[in-house]
């Protein structure tokens, strides 16, 4: 007879539910939050992707370049504010907060660079999404444009500098 009665259902109920609870309990024993890391990325947020990516994007780049020559502002951007001023200064946010030196910091960047493709990583993310943001994007949107892709490479980059 294929009956089934309530006990029977809440049993099978209170193993799931016990199940589920176990899963939870393993996934928070396995997520650990780093308050230092968290200050050292949204000062790198705040301070570098948000306040001087504005100016650099908006007002240096026009300058240089006009309004148009995506091609130009991605090269730049890519080829050398990436590896001499954008993740360096990543690693020094990070650095200043964990108390290192910036010698340190930059030896961890260069770790990152040498060791954990940390350009080649940044370049697949942000190639493409600059390339929108010169050709596509209105100038008054270019930076809640890219701080949303922000928002996705410092989790990335903070798996990388933290593996």
């Amino acid at each position: 007879e294929n009956t089934a009665s309530v006990g029977d259902v809440a049993q099978q109920d209170g193993a799931v539910v016990e199940s589920k609870l176990q899963v939870l309990t393993i996934e928070k024993e396995q997520f650990s939050f780093d308050f230092r890391r968290t200050i050292a990325f949204m000062l790198y947020g705040g301070c570098y992707q948000g306040m001087s990516l504005h100016f650099i994007y908006n007002d240096v780049f026009h300058r240089l370049f006009g309004p148009n020559r995506a091609v130009q502002k991605v090269l730049l951007s890519q080829l050398v504010m990436a590896p001499l001023l954008t993740l360096p200064v990543a690693y020094l946010f990070k650095g200043l907060v964990y108390g290192k030196t910036p010698r340190g910091a930059m030896e961890d960047y260069w770790i990152g660079l040498t060791q954990k493709a940390l350009l080649f990583s940044f370049w697949k993310l942000w190639v493409p999404i600059q390339f929108l943001i010169f050709t596509v994007i209105p100038v008054h949107l270019r930076i809640p444009f890219s701080s949303f892709f922000s928002f996705c490479w410092t989790v990335l980059l903070s798996r990388i500098s933290n593996s």
